[in-house]
């Protein structure tokens, strides 16, 4: 806090009219911070909102039409960032490139975290969903940290987070935790707070915003292109998607590269995450059914080009949709 209060960095925060927007004033004024609270509206029914892309009000900070508001000042500061209406999630604008992708966040995140904390043991480990960028892998691997990859849920991070044994957990929904300077636990949930916050630290004390210090990771380690989409099930396909298993679904090659992993059990701690990923040298994608709608979700990832990407969501849907008709 001291770091960016010293250095004038200008932040922009947008509660949302979320739990968080009592708590920013106080920290504003405590710590001397250069910053500005776009809207501390306040109203149950949210017309205050930008509409998401369907027409609907969403509190999502990571969703470009939600944060619309708060994108539109970029210009006006440094860095800037918005909290879901109970703070548990962020979201990140950088002056540079405007609301950043969370995946890239925590890439970049755990990138600064990793050099600026030398009281954190030396073995603790970076945690993340399995469904989360593999960038996040290459970052780790650069570092020479321990990478722990567990089924969606902020649950499976908690007893590292208690002990040390992790620095840092997130999710591809934008949601993270770190312990404090000292290595000590903070939270063992999400929090949005800080995260925010963090996106100063980092644009205070290395003179680049996120967006910044990400690109310069994608220079050593490739640009990753990663996207989720929907797709429909019924109930019954569903179930069978839960239980699909690598001999199954039957998949060799997936958009030209040989299949490295076809994984249902999450690598960091055996447990099952209620679907299928798919590796190849160049990208992956996992599929799991939604628990509220009546869709699966397929999360992919390339590490050539959008094409690419493309090609292994058809290649996905085609083997999964082979695999309902069996």
């Amino acid at each position: 806090m001291e770091a960016i209060a010293a250095s004038g960095v200008r932040i922009g925060i947008d509660p949302l009219g979320g739990a968080a927007v009592h708590y920013w004033q106080p920290i504003i004024e405590r710590y001397g911070l250069a910053a500005d609270i776009v809207s501390d509206a306040v109203d149950p029914t949210f017309r205050f909102m930008t509409v998401d892309w369907d027409g609907k009000i969403r509190m999502d900070c990571s969703s470009p039409y939600a944060m619309a508001r708060l994108i539109g000042l970029r210009d006006k500061f440094d860095v800037a960032f918005a909290n879901d209406t109970d703070a548990d999630r962020h979201g990140i604008v950088t002056g540079s490139k405007g609301l950043m992708n969370p995946n890239h966040y925590l890439a970049a995140a755990i990138a600064y975290l990793v050099g600026h904390r030398p009281h954190w043991r030396k073995d603790s480990a970076i945690g993340k969903t399995v469904v989360s960028s593999a960038m996040i892998d290459r970052v780790a691997a650069k570092l020479g940290r321990r990478l722990v990859e567990t089924p969606v849920g902020f649950k499976w991070f908690v007893d590292g987070l208690c002990d040390g044994s992790f620095g840092f957990a997130g999710e591809e929904s934008a949601g993270a935790s770190f312990l404090r300077r000292d290595g000590s636990v903070w939270t063992t949930d999400k929090d949005g707070i800080i995260l925010g916050l963090l996106a100063a630290e980092m644009t205070a004390r290395t003179k680049s915003d996120p967006s910044q210090l990400f690109d310069r990771l994608t220079s050593e380690l490739g640009v990753p292109y990663y996207e989720r989409i929907d797709a429909p099930a019924s109930s019954a396909q569903k179930n069978l998607l839960k239980a699909l298993s690598a001999e199954k679904l039957g998949l060799s090659q997936l958009a030209g590269e040989p299949v490295l992993h076809a994984l249902t059990a999450a690598p960091g701690n055996g447990q099952s995450f209620g679907g299928i990923k798919v590796i190849t040298e160049n990208g992956w994608f996992a599929a799991r059914p939604s628990g509220t709608e009546d869709v699966y979700k397929i999360y992919a990832e390339s590490f050539r080009s959008e094409a690419h990407l493309r090609q292994i969501q058809q290649d996905a849907q085609s083997a999964i949709d082979n695999a309902f008709r069996r």
